[in-house]
């Protein structure tokens, strides 16, 4: 008898130890389509989360989107269900800041058996500034005849976000004309 209630333990202990490693192999995988979006107010990304238990799409799970910083923009739906392939659609609209906006996606999914299993993943998204908009002028008031004087320009999209060069893909030419007597 002894020996039945040790094995039914050593059995329990398995089938919990089972049901605790079930749980952490849900696991949601991000994209984003494109990396790079402009920050015009008008833009969007797509951004789709697959949630796999191990590597088996898992249906009917709920997925929440969310953007760390609305500035940055905001997703639409903000909650979504997985379909039979274990994916889920939100699309992050622009707003008028550049940046790096994070995206979180977390998910909760209850089994037949009433079991609730989260799983939360991010990933970042590249915003661009919107097109140069705003010059802005750094030089001395007055110099001397003859001598060298900096300038600096910056240049400011219509949202102030500051025209730089973090986007590989773009690249901004400025052409300086004087004139005078």
């Amino acid at each position: 008898m002894r020996a039945h209630a040790g094995i039914m333990i050593i059995v329990g202990i398995l089938l919990l130890a089972g049901l605790a490693s079930a749980a952490d192999a849900y696991t949601i995988q991000l994209t984003n389509t494109p990396t790079w979006i402009v920050a015009n107010g008008v833009d969007r990304a797509t951004i789709t989360a697959i949630v796999l238990n191990s590597s088996t799409p898992v249906e009917g799970a709920t997925v929440t989107f969310s953007v760390n910083d609305t500035a940055f923009g905001s997703m639409s739906p903000t909650i979504n269900t997985t379909s039979a392939s274990g994916m889920a659609q939100s699309f992050l609209k622009a707003g008028t800041r550049s940046g790096t906006a994070e995206i979180t996606a977390a998910m909760t999914y209850v089994d037949g058996y009433g079991a609730t299993y989260t799983a939360t993943s991010k990933i970042t998204q590249n915003i661009d500034h919107d097109s140069p908009y705003v010059p802005v002028y750094d030089h001395a008031p007055s110099a001397t005849i003859k001598t060298e004087v900096p300038v600096t320009i910056t240049f400011k999209d219509r949202w102030g976000n500051l025209i730089d060069s973090r986007n590989p893909a773009e690249i901004h030419t400025v052409s300086l004309h004087v004139h005078g007597p």
